[in-house]
């Protein structure tokens, strides 16, 4: 049978803009949820909501309520990952306008969002995360202030418990001859497939003459 497709609105009645998802299985329930991001362009604030699954209509339901990851003027960017652990993990950053990073994680087990909380400077970030049951790694893929394309490694632990001290740094490249680079997006490997220290990042660069790579 093949797929079948449905679009659903927002609960958000404004406009808004740069939207992310991914899929969530809370434990003990094993109900799905799509965990959905964006930028509310009407009231100036980052937002989160979930869209149930249902079984027996096969599609989703909007659990009607918005939580608010954080208020100001938007950057560049809103994602999220997970990291199907046990308690389906997962993670927010987004930017603002003053070039500031934030994070918000959380987890399907106790359906609790932790605070937003400053990462670095930087642009564009994106995240992924990676889980083997040891390894629980945040992946932060983002654009320095000075335009190095740079991946940081968190723990999701420490993220949970309000730290974001001492990321380890992966990777610091900068464009070569004054092109620009924007737009980096990280993926890794599924769960407890890999390593931790496996991760691909690609970047679009746009050179003097205005041409576009990847």
């Amino acid at each position: 049978m093949p797929p079948t497709y449905g679009t659903l609105p927002f609960t958000a009645t404004g406009a808004i803009g740069d939207p992310d998802v991914c899929l969530l299985i809370q434990p003990n329930t094993n109900k799905i949820f799509a965990a959905v991001v964006y930028y509310d362009i009407t009231n100036t604030e980052w937002d989160l909501e979930f869209y149930e699954w249902d079984f027996g209509s096969s599609q989703f339901v909007a659990a009607s309520v918005i939580y608010q990851l954080g208020t100001g003027s938007f950057g560049t960017a809103i994602n999220i990952d997970e990291n199907k652990s046990a308690n389906s993990e997962f993670t927010i950053v987004w930017d603002d306008a003053n070039g500031d990073i934030h994070t918000t994680v959380g987890d399907m087990a106790s359906l609790v969002l932790f605070n937003d909380l400053l990462l670095t400077s930087g642009t564009h970030p994106d995240v992924s995360m990676y889980y083997d049951g040891i390894s629980d790694v945040v992946h932060l893929a983002f654009l320095d202030p000075g335009g190095a394309l740079t991946v940081w490694d968190y723990n999701f632990a420490n993220l949970a418990a309000g730290s974001a001290a001492s990321p380890t740094s992966i990777l610091s490249q900068g464009p070569q001859n004054s092109a620009v680079y924007s737009y980096p997006r990280i993926a890794c490997p599924r769960v407890y497939s890999g390593s931790a220290s496996d991760w691909t990042v690609v970047v679009e660069e746009a050179d003097v003459s205005n041409n576009f790579t990847i």
